[in-house]
């Protein structure tokens, strides 16, 4: 009896996001996060790959560089990472043909929850405090402009002058909704994703 021919195609993000953990899938999209920008508190040299509609962080310790836009296909398994956030542990990379840089979603609602993980999203709110969350980073929290409350943390790397971050500023944050343990954050991938605002008179 000849054996049956399994074969595994690459789903998407938002694909992948739908199915149980312990799959073993293949998923292909465009590097939203680059390599390692998150190494300070999630220890890997992971990467996020994504699309218009979703994403994953890819957990690895694959010391290649994967540059943003980058086309890439990984399969792995699917996980949480001890913290509530969805992960796809790289049992192999492939770099694929062409390259396209994600543009984030504008966040719409009031705050941040399971629906926007994995997303590459843009706030902007009224910064209210920061607080040392070292040798992890930092917490930055955010007003935002229909009254909810948001977190953004900041890697040492990503964090911007003391100037921009002062209470009563109003800013513009780029960067990947991850969850930790019951909270949700946006986590820039570097300094350039936050930006100073101009405030209406």
């Amino acid at each position: 009896m000849l054996p049956f021919l399994v074969v595994l195609l690459a789903l998407s993000p938002e694909q992948a996001r739908k199915l149980p953990l312990g799959s073993d899938i293949t998923l292909e999209g465009f590097v939203t996060v680059p390599s390692g920008a998150f190494q300070s508190f999630l220890d890997d040299n992971g990467f996020v790959l994504g699309d218009a509609t979703s994403g994953i962080y890819v957990a690895t310790d694959d010391k290649g560089y994967r540059s943003l836009g980058s086309a890439v296909e990984v399969s792995g398994v699917l996980a949480e990472n001890g913290h509530g956030l969805l992960v796809l542990k790289a049992r192999s990379i492939r770099p694929r043909q062409g390259s396209r840089l994600i543009e984030p979603r504008t966040l719409e609602s009031n705050s941040l929850s399971e629906f926007h993980e994995g997303n590459l999203l843009k706030a902007t709110g009224l910064v209210l405090r920061l607080t040392n969350d070292l040798p992890y980073g930092y917490k930055l929290f955010l007003k935002l402009p229909k009254g909810g409350e948001i977190q953004v943390f900041l890697p040492p790397a990503a964090r911007p002058t003391d100037d921009l971050l002062t209470p009563g500023r109003h800013i513009e944050v780029i960067g990947f909704c991850a969850q930790y343990n019951s909270v949700y954050e946006i986590v820039p991938r570097s300094a350039k994703d936050l930006r100073p605002l101009r405030t209406k008179r």
